[in-house]
């Protein structure tokens, strides 16, 4: 007897349940990148290697949970959200998980740390970037109250304001980035060339998973604009 898997037992509910669980796998991948860097930082390789693996399992479900999705999600919804709408944030969320794991195989193979300041600095960005990820989870756990009522009401105005503190959190956050290769472009004369130019990458990586999870806010704030 042929079986369901946990996410399509959930569309009998709601396709949003799946959505949800889909978001809190995407956000465990995100919560691993402080002790990641922190790792790195101290230069401690098997801690590196151990957190670098379990992002990679968790990027792996997460995909695994996406491809069941889109394979299952009913064509019709009868809902007054659009199959091609849910779709298009889920794959927003999996593309946060997706620039976690690129972040974790660039830091596997990464060169010391250049300076202390910038060590301390990865730390904090790191931090802020799991914070705008937590932000977007919690917009997605709304999204069932937000169908519920049309769009509309306090709950909307809830959401709404939510959205307006991802995108304040992600500004932050690539802010924070900015400012911290400004200092990686004035490290000492010493330091590597193709050092500078690697962290710079890692850098550039790390501001794509607060653009990413973003994205799916905005997509939200389409809806409601509708």
């Amino acid at each position: 007897m042929e079986t369901m898997s946990p996410l399509q037992s959930l569309f009998g509910k709601s396709p949003f349940k799946a959505l949800q669980q889909h978001m809190r796998k995407v956000n465990e991948c995100a919560e691993l990148l402080p002790a990641l860097v922190d790792a790195v930082v101290a230069g401690d390789k098997a801690q590196v290697q151990s957190a670098a693996a379990r992002i990679q399992e968790l990027e792996k479900e997460a995909e695994n949970m996406e491809n069941d999705l889109f394979l299952h999600l009913p064509k019709s919804l009868f809902m007054s959200v659009d199959r091609r709408d849910l779709l298009v944030i889920l794959d927003f969320n999996d593309e946060v998980a997706d620039e976690c794991l690129r972040v974790a195989n660039r830091l596997l193979v990464a060169p010391q740390v250049p300076s202390v300041r910038i060590g301390e600095g990865l730390k904090g960005a790191a931090q802020q970037c799991v914070s705008v990820v937590q932000h977007a989870k919690r917009i997605m756990e709304e999204m069932d109250e937000l169908v519920e009522t049309g769009f509309s009401g306090r709950e909307a105005k809830l959401v709404m304001g939510l959205i307006e503190e991802l995108a304040a959190a992600k500004k932050s956050a690539e802010s924070a980035l900015q400012q911290l290769l400004g200092v990686l472009f004035e490290s000492d004369p010493s330091t590597s060339p193709l050092a500078v130019v690697y962290w710079s990458q890692v850098m550039d990586e790390m501001a794509k998973i607060p653009a990413a999870a973003d994205k799916a806010g905005s997509r939200v704030r389409l809806l409601l604009a509708r």
